[in-house]
């Protein structure tokens, strides 16, 4: 397992750890997060394109072909080998009853719940057409 501090202007605003099979994670420090006055990313992303892929994290030369296509294509980039590439696509394609549940239990609002599992669902259907 390895850790990172992260800074943001000489202030620590987390740890971004990664666990022995190579994912990672990132938590806010309380006092942080309990600063309203400190930037965070916390906010639900309904409107974004899907998986941040087009016009996003790749180059519109880049960002071509499928979503599983493009995603393989992140994930070398991002230098996962295939087996980790393989193990997040089967995360992301084997939990979405978890999903759906824990949106619904979820402190949002019902139109924001709503939103938010259309635009999953949406995403999760390109992923599973690919």
């Amino acid at each position: 397992m390895r850790r990172a501090r992260i800074i943001y202007k000489r202030e620590e605003a987390g740890v971004l750890t990664q666990d022995d099979n190579g994912f990672f994670t990132y938590r806010y420090n309380d006092l942080w997060m309990a600063d309203n006055g400190k930037p965070s990313n916390t906010r639900i992303h309904v409107a974004d394109s899907d998986f941040a892929l087009d016009e996003g994290l790749l180059p519109k030369n880049t960002a071509k072909g499928t979503a599983v296509e493009q995603f393989h294509l992140l994930a070398g980039l991002a230098e996962l080998n295939k087996r980790q590439a393989a193990a997040i696509l089967d995360n992301m394609l084997s939990n979405s009853v978890k999903v759906a549940e824990l949106i619904e239990a979820s402190y949002l609002s019902e139109d924001t719940k709503r939103n938010y599992l259309q635009a999953y669902q949406t995403r999760y259907k390109k992923l599973k057409q690919s």
